[in-house]
C-alpha cells in the first residue's frame, strides 16, 4: 500500500522528527521510502552526497542532511548488476524540476548511453528528453573527489495527475545514444544524422537494467515544479493530453520492461517464457484516462450528415489499427458515418502519385492516414532488402515522399502518424541485430517524420509571404500519439502490434485529428 504525502505525520515541521525514523532499524525498501516522505516534512532541504568503493567496487550513497534553501535532491540505488554499474557516480532526482539525472565517471565505457524510463504506480509516466553533458566538473562540497571530471545524462518527465512514491526504472538500450552525437536538429535545422547502426548491439538484456529492483522517488504536485526556459539543462514539459491510470487503490508493483532473450525467438521454453520478463498481465491494471473528458472521440461542431471515408496506407501496423476501427465504428457515435479504406504499403517510396491516385479512384479517399516507418528497419525481407535505413535516409526519403504528394494532391487532407515502438524482443536483442527496430530508432525516425513535416510547412509558408491561410499547414498534419502507446511502449503480446485497448485509442485518437483538424 502506498503512503500518500501527509497521511501520517502530525507535525512534519518538527526537525526530531526524521531523527527518530532514521535510528529505526527498517529494510532497504522502507528506508528508501522513509526518506523520500521525510525530505518533505523536514526543514533540512539539501542532502549532501559522500560516494564511497567498497571491495566489489559498488558505490554506496551516504546521506547527509544540510540546511540549505535549495531544493530536495533524492538518491537512488543503482542495480549492482547493471552493466555500466561500475560508471555510475550516482543516479539523483529532482523533485522540484521533474528531473531524473545519471552521473558517470570520466573514463566511463558509456558516456552518453540511451536510456529509457518508466515510472509506475498510481499512473505510468516516461521520462522523456534525455540529454548529455559531458566532461563536467564536479564541485569539492560534492564529496566526489575533488573537483572531479564526469559527464551527466539527464531526462525530464512530465507531472502525473496523482503525486506521491512512485517506482522508478531506468534501462540501458544502447551503450551510445546514436541519436544525440550529433543533435537530430540544431537551430531548427536537420543535421546529416549517418550513423550506421546495423552492427550496434544492444546492451545484455539481462543487465540493461540500471535502477536497483525497488528504487523508489517522490513526484510532487504540479504545481510545486519550477518551470524555466527550454534553454536551460532542465525544461518544463507540458502535460499530455491524459495518463494511464491504475486501477486499483491497492497494493502497487513495479512495471519493469519486458523483454526477450536473443536465443528466444519463436522459443516457448519455461526460459524464454518466464512471465518476470514477458507477461502483459502487469499493463493490464492500467486505463487511460484522457484530462479532456470529451476524448477519446469528440468532433465538437463537425456535421458528419453523410459518410466520409478515411483511407489508411501502411503495413501490420496499419492494418491492425483499420482492424480495430472498424471493429468498433458501431460503437462510437462519432464515426458511424466514417468508412475506413485500408491499403498495404511498405516503405516510404512506394507511396507513389500513382499509388495515391489509384487510392482516391478506388476508394474515394477524403482523408489520408499515412503509417510507413517500420519496414526501413525492419528484417530482411526482399522489399528492404538494405534495411536498416540510417536516420538520415530515412529523413530524405520520408521528406521526398510528403514533397511529392503534396504537390499531387494539395487538398487532400493527410496525415503523417508517428511510428509505434517494438519491445526488446530477441531479434532487436540479439548481437549483431536482426531486427532494428529498437525505441532508439523509432525515436529517430519520429523525429525525422516531425522535422519532414514541420520543413515542408515551412517552405510553403515561405513561398505563400506568410499567408497562413493558404499554406500547407491546412491539409498536411503530423499526429504524435507517443502520449499514448510511449507508457506501454513494451506491452505488444506478439513482440510487435498494439493490443487492445491501446490500439483502439490509437485509432480513435489519429481519427479524431482528421475529423476535427480538418473539419
Amino acid at each position: 500500500m502506498f503512503l500518500k504525502l501527509g497521511d501520517h505525520y502530525d507535525n512534519p515541521s518538527s526537525p526530531t522528527l526524521g531523527h527518530q525514523i532514521m535510528k529505526r532499524t527498517i529494510n532497504r525498501r522502507c528506508a528508501a521510502f522513509c526518506l523520500m516522505a521525510i525530505a518533505y516534512f523536514i526543514t533540512y532541504d539539501f542532502i549532501n552526497v559522500k560516494v564511497s568503493t567498497t571491495t566489489s567496487s559498488l558505490k554506496k550513497l551516504q546521506f547527509q542532511w544540510k540546511k540549505s534553501s535549495s531544493s530536495i535532491i533524492e538518491y537512488i540505488a543503482v542495480n549492482p548488476k547493471s552493466s555500466i554499474a561500475e560508471d555510475v557516480v550516482a543516479i539523483t532526482h529532482f523533485p522540484s524540476q521533474a528531473k531524473i539525472s545519471v552521473t558517470l565517471q570520466s573514463n566511463a565505457r558509456c558516456s552518453c548511453p540511451y536510456i529509457r524510463g518508466r515510472l509506475s504506480g498510481f499512473a505510468l509516466v516516461i521520462i522523456q528528453d534525455w540529454q548529455c553533458h559531458g566532461s563536467l566538473t564536479m564541485a569539492h562540497d560534492d564529496n566526489i573527489d575533488n573537483n572531479a571530471s564526469v559527464s551527466v545524462v539527464e531526462g525530464v518527465y512530465p507531472t502525473p495527475p496523482i503525486p506521491g512514491v512512485y517506482f522508478l526504472e531506468l534501462i540501458v538500450v544502447f551503450c551510445d545514444n546514436f541519436l544525440l552525437t550529433p543533435p537530430l536538429v540544431e537551430d531548427g535545422v536537420w543535421n546529416n544524422n549517418s550513423y550506421n547502426f546495423a552492427l550496434t548491439c544492444t546492451e545484455d538484456a539481462e543487465r540493461r537494467q540500471l535502477t536497483s529492483a525497488d528504487a523508489m522517488i517522490t513526484v510532487v504536485d504540479a504545481t510545486a515544479i519550477i518551470k524555466t526556459d527550454s534553454g536551460d539543462i532542465h525544461h518544463w514539459v507540458h502535460p499530455p493530453p491524459g495518463f494511464w491510470i491504475h486501477k486499483h487503490n491497492a497494493t502497487m508493483n513495479p512495471l519493469f520492461t519486458r523483454y526477450q532473450l536473443a536465443k528466444c525467438y519463436r522459443n516457448v521454453t519455461p526460459e524464454c517464457t518466464m512471465p518476470a520478463t514477458t507477461s502483459v498481465e502487469p499493463f493490464l491494471v492500467y486505463s487511460f484516462q484522457y484530462s479532456n473528458k470529451t476524448l477519446p472521440l469528440h468532433v465538437g461542431n463537425v456535421e458528419l450528415s453523410s459518410n466520409v471515408t478515411i483511407c489508411i496506407a501502411g503495413s501490420s501496423h496499419a492494418r491492425k489499427m483499420f482492424e480495430y476501427l472498424t471493429a468498433a465504428v458501431n460503437d462510437f457515435q462519432d464515426i458511424m458515418n466514417v468508412v475506413f479504406q485500408y491499403h498495404d504499403v511498405r516503405m516510404p517510396h512506394q507511396v507513389t502519385v500513382k499509388f495515391v491516385r489509384s487510392m482516391i479512384k478506388t476508394s474515394r479517399c477524403q482523408r489520408l492516414i499515412v503509417s510507413v516507418g517500420q519496414w526501413p528497419a525492419g528484417k530482411h525481407f526482399r522489399v528492404n532488402a538494405d534495411s536498416p535505413w540510417t536516420i538520415d535516409r530515412f529523413y530524405n526519403e520520408y521528406s521526398h515522399m510528403v514533397q511529392r504528394l503534396y504537390s499531387a494532391f494539395p487538398t487532400l487532407p493527410t496525415i503523417y502518424r508517428s511510428i509505434n515502438y517494438n519491445p526488446l524482443g530477441a531479434l532487436i536483442g540479439s548481437c549483431p541485430p536482426t531486427d532494428w527496430r529498437s525505441p532508439t530508432t523509432i525515436d529517430g525516425y519520429n523525429a525525422a517524420i516531425r522535422h519532414a513535416i514541420e520543413n515542408l510547412q515551412q517552405i510553403n509558408i515561405n513561398n505563400t509571404a506568410g499567408n497562413v491561410s493558404s499554406n500547407v499547414r491546412s491539409v498536411v498534419q503530423f499526429v504524435d500519439t507517443d502520449f499514448l502507446v510511449g507508457p506501454l511502449w513494451d506491452a505488444a503480446s506478439d513482440w510487435c502490434h498494439l493490443d487492445q485497448p491501446i490500439g483502439l485509442l490509437q485509432g480513435l485518437y489519429i481519427v479524431q485529428q482528421a475529423l476535427l483538424y480538418y473539419g
